[in-house]
């Protein structure tokens, strides 16, 4: 017994320890065999995967290169100007920076920050803006954030009725009719500091200048063109605009009596013209400022929203019906005129269709204004922020507050 203990612990065990440990080996062999083909696997399918994108790069722009000759070598001389054209300006633009529009604009309001009096300065920044808010987004946000709305409401209250008064003050609607256009930048337009009031004291102003007074319409048409916006309204303002009404409807019937009485009297044609050019003229404007303030008028009177399904029904119900009433209204000043056949026996073809286009109520003001020879005030200067008009000239006057 003795001696097969002692076999069993010099023989047996020592061999038992060492198959264990064998087997112990032999599976961390196994992990570190398994280890390195998953590691050579994903380096081969990396390197495969970087084959495949460098020979698919190589290809597209083997193609795209091809392509490119193939129309440069189709396209005539005229887009081979105009791209090295686009090249140099390119190349200008990188080499300097203070030729970029974003860096021009900040020039130009800069210029209009300080509240200069001189002409010509305001009306080079004018020009670099109403450009750079026409073609840039940014430079509509630029000058909406950064205080130019307030400069350029400034302008546009001190404008009077000289030349170059006038053209700054359509370049300045200008501008603002461009930041409008962003949906998003309306509600600033509108909320800026005396905004509508300043708007109103120059429709005030400029109400015998139909270039002047249409563009300023159409801008507060453009500010009110939501119902939220509309209701933000003060009933000041739309008290003014009510005034302003009374005084076209009064200068309308002063001019279609005087209209009249020239046909009676045998009055001279050129009288006849200008006449008939006013009344169609203003019966334009009062139909726009109609619309306008009937356009505020129902969105106050609709008040909030309803939440009842039922209720919205209701509401766009008598939506449409108060449009339908307001788009009739602004036609009340032709319907007097719609229910007269025009005035016979006029000398002037000229004023013959003047009439019979007032009669109808379809008018186009650049058609009218070249049918009767009548020609837009100011105006010389181009929109380019770089060269001046042929027309223009530049103006050492300082400008006076009206």
């Amino acid at each position: 017994m003795r001696i097969a203990l002692v076999v069993i612990s010099q023989t047996l065990v020592p061999i038992f320890r060492a198959r264990q440990q064998l087997r112990r080996l032999r599976a961390a062999f196994q992990a570190r065999v398994q280890a390195a083909i998953v590691l050579q696997a994903g380096v081969r399918l990396w390197l495969a995967r970087r084959r495949l994108v460098l020979t698919v790069s190589a290809a597209t722009k083997i193609q795209a290169a091809w392509r490119g000759h193939a129309v440069r070598r189709r396209a005539g001389w005229h887009k081979q100007e105009a791209r090295r054209r686009l090249e140099q300006a390119a190349l200008e633009a990188r080499t300097a920076p203070h030729r970029h529009i974003g860096y021009r604009t900040r020039e130009a309001l800069e210029m209009l920050a300080r509240h200069t009096k001189n002409l010509t300065q305001v009306v080079a920044a004018v020009e670099v803006i109403e450009v750079s808010t026409r073609y840039s987004r940014d430079c509509c946000d630029l000058i909406a954030q950064h205080g130019g709305l307030e400069a350029l409401l400034q302008l546009v209250r001190s404008c009077n009725r000289s030349m170059p008064c006038q053209d700054v003050f359509d370049r300045t609607l200008a501008i603002l009719s461009n930041i409008c256009r962003h949906k998003a930048l309306v509600s600033e337009v509108m909320h800026a500091n005396g905004c509508l009031a300043a708007l109103t004291e120059r429709m005030q102003y400029f109400r015998e200048e139909e270039e002047m007074f249409n563009p300023l319409v159409t801008l507060l048409q453009r500010l009110t063109a939501t119902d939220a916006l509309a209701t933000d309204v003060p009933p000041s303002v739309t008290k003014s605009w009510e005034g302003i009404l009374q005084l076209l409807q009064r200068t309308f019937e002063r001019e279609k009596k005087y209209l009249e009485r020239l046909e009676v009297q045998k009055g001279s044609d050129v009288s006849a013209r200008e006449s008939a050019r006013k009344v169609v003229v203003v019966q334009q404007q009062i139909q726009s400022l109609e619309l306008l303030i009937n356009r505020c008028q129902t969105a106050k009177d609709e008040g909030p929203a309803a939440p009842d399904s039922a209720r919205d029904k209701d509401k766009d119900q008598d939506k449409d019906a108060t449009r339908k009433q307001a788009t009739a209204g602004g036609k009340t000043a032709t319907s007097v005129l719609a229910a007269q056949p025009p005035i016979p026996g006029y000398k002037n073809t000229l004023v013959k269709e003047a009439v019979r286009g007032m009669a109808s109520g379809g008018h186009a003001p650049n058609t009218l204004n070249k049918a009767t020879g009548v020609k837009r005030s100011g105006g010389g200067v181009t929109s380019s922020p770089v060269q001046p008009g042929k027309g223009s000239r530049p103006f050492n006057r300082r400008m006076d507050a009206s």
